[in-house]
């Protein structure tokens, strides 16, 4: 589905309460009462894998129709364009809100792919989140290494997103392919003190080395 030019995405997005940040490309925020009576804010990131964005620049992804910030361009995002599937969406507070949104979601080899370039382009700064890392264990143990093979498969075999799935790949062995890689040490800190930090570094090894031996002629 492509995205038209008109309305314009930022006049909806401010119709419905949400404000474009002025320090940051294609981030909008709004605050809301939760059924606790707690005001929170709500932040929504809007990203376009880089290869199909019309932008030049560095970041503004720059949709024809749309305003020059309101959406940014990111690395990493194209495996979106190809594992991904519609699920209804639900409220987290189904008894104060029913509504249900039918959306494409992600899959796993596409968030596996993103999950490398995110860890790989904040290594060393502040940004990095050793939940991140802890978040790719949980897919290689939540997927099965057939089914994470096969979409990572789908990837590299489409045009639009082939480069992003090969380099994401060559990041995934370099940071979870051995115990002492970067990713499986992040992981490792995420996940303590509920689990043991030698054992999650072995569980990231041995689980990435199986996905690379299907994927890998």
């Amino acid at each position: 589905t492509l995205l038209a030019e008109f309305p314009p995405i930022e006049q909806a997005l401010e119709g419905a309460g949400f404000c474009g940040s002025t320090s940051a490309v294609g981030i909008w925020k709004t605050r809301r009462r939760t059924s606790a009576s707690l005001d929170i804010d709500v932040q929504v990131d809007l990203l376009v894998p880089t290869t199909v964005s019309p932008g030049t620049g560095r970041r503004a992804a720059r949709l024809p129709g749309h305003g020059v910030n309101a959406a940014r361009k990111v690395d990493g995002l194209e495996g979106v364009l190809v594992d991904v599937a519609e699920h209804d969406i639900a409220s987290l507070e189904p008894a104060e809100d029913s509504r249900v949104v039918r959306a494409k979601v992600a899959g796993p080899g596409a968030l596996l792919v993103a999950k490398m370039f995110k860890i790989h382009e904040r290594r060393g700064s502040t940004r990095a989140n050793d939940k991140d890392a802890l978040d790719v264990l949980r897919i290689l143990q939540g997927i099965s290494t057939e089914e994470l093979a096969l979409r990572l498969g789908s990837i590299l075999g489409d045009s639009l997103s082939a480069r992003t799935g090969a380099r994401a790949l060559e990041l995934f062995a370099e940071l979870f392919g051995s115990r002492g890689g970067r990713g499986a040490v992040m992981a490792a800190r995420a996940a303590q003190p509920v689990m043991d930090a030698d054992q999650v570094r072995l569980t990231c090894e041995a689980l990435a080395g199986d996905l690379l031996d299907v994927i890998k002629p």
